[in-house]
């Protein structure tokens, strides 16, 4: 199953697992991280459109440990609507959206993948 808010990179690595998802700047899935007891790494910061509330984070995790990160990152959603972000899922979704058709028309008009 897909989900909007997170996503998997697919690379290669032998230790471990890039990922990235959507959050505040106030970094509200680190408590989910802590309650799972995992340790995330944090890549370069965070990038955000100017004038979004929401914030892409690029992390990486042992591969042993996706299992617990995949875990916290499924509550986000919920503790987000708990939090007063009422718009989370829907800004999600239409960047999961605009992401796939970006993607979609990479691999149509030149045939290389993005």
């Amino acid at each position: 199953m897909e989900h909007p808010w997170y996503f998997i990179f697919t690379d290669k690595r032998l230790f471990t697992v890039r990922f990235a998802y959507w959050d505040v700047k106030e970094h509200v899935a680190d408590r989910l991280f802590i309650n799972q007891k995992v340790t995330v790494n944090f890549k370069d910061g965070d990038m955000v459109k100017c004038g979004e509330r929401y914030v892409l984070t690029i992390a990486k995790c042992k591969k042993r440990d996706l299992n617990s990160v995949t875990t916290a990152l499924e509550h986000l959603p919920a503790t987000m609507l708990i939090l007063g972000y009422n718009d989370y899922e829907s800004f999600c979704e239409k960047m999961y959206d605009d992401i796939n058709s970006v993607r979609k028309e990479g691999l149509t008009s030149n045939g290389s993948n993005i």
